[in-house]
């Protein structure tokens, strides 16, 4: 993977939320990212059930593991207010959690238009 942060016009932050790390997408195509972004590009791993002490999980000098989800305190750290009208969010998850975080980003000034989202249909049978 080859980079030149130069070249981006956009600082890039990753937040992910999953159950354990071993369900977090990506681990080792994300943290190459961060290896040749260094300046552009950071990421932050959220999880909620995690299997043993959250000390284990930051096996990265890259990345910190939380546990707990996302929340609103977390988007806050990574929006640069005075940047916000160049702002651009994806959020892709279950309905419920991308509908929550839609709400919280336009509450904290984000247009719709700057808010792109996937939907993960979940199929009960």
């Amino acid at each position: 993977m080859k980079g030149n942060e130069d070249n981006l016009p956009k600082r890039i932050t990753l937040l992910q939320c999953a159950k354990q790390k071993e369900e977090l997408l990506f681990q080792e195509t994300v943290s190459e990212l961060k290896n040749v972004l260094p300046k552009s590009f950071d990421y932050h791993y959220f999880v909620t059930r995690p299997t043993g002490s959250i000390e284990e999980y930051e096996d990265t000098k890259n990345c910190q593991f939380r546990v707990g989800r996302i929340n609103e305190e977390d988007l806050a750290m990574v929006i640069n207010k005075s940047q916000i009208d160049n702002l651009i969010c994806f959020i892709c998850g279950p309905p419920p959690m991308t509908d929550h975080f839609c709400s919280k980003l336009r509450n904290m000034g984000i247009l719709p238009s700057q808010i792109k989202y996937e939907k993960w249909w979940c199929i009960k049978g």
